[in-house]
């Protein structure tokens, strides 16, 4: 979080995309496993966009499923106004995602 808040300090973009087109979002769903509830709190506050899609089509709310983040996380983005029924490139939203995950 220190590195953020420097960020931040410093009026980051926290909408830029990496070159797959991943936000902070994205690599926060992929990637992380502590204090991602505060990050995405954080990155929320600061305008980061939650429907935003990589070059696949994933959605922030996917990629939350995909990476196997815990529910808490799932209803901040919601509840930010997330959309679970973005589709991908392969056809699927966060809750088909959600079904092939628990087998």
């Amino acid at each position: 979080m220190v590195t953020i808040k420097t960020l931040l300090k410093h009026r980051a973009d926290f909408n830029s995309r990496t070159d797959h087109n991943h936000t902070p979002f994205h690599i926060a769903m992929y990637d992380s496993k502590k204090d991602v509830v505060e990050l995405l709190t954080v990155l929320i506050k600061h305008g980061a966009y939650v429907n935003a899609i990589d070059m696949d089509v994933n959605s922030i709310v996917y990629a939350a499923v995909q990476g196997r983040q815990d529910t808490k996380i799932l209803d901040v983005l919601i509840e930010a106004g997330a959309d679970w029924k973005i589709t991908n490139n392969q056809g699927q939203n966060a809750l088909m995602r959600s079904n092939l995950e628990t087998f």
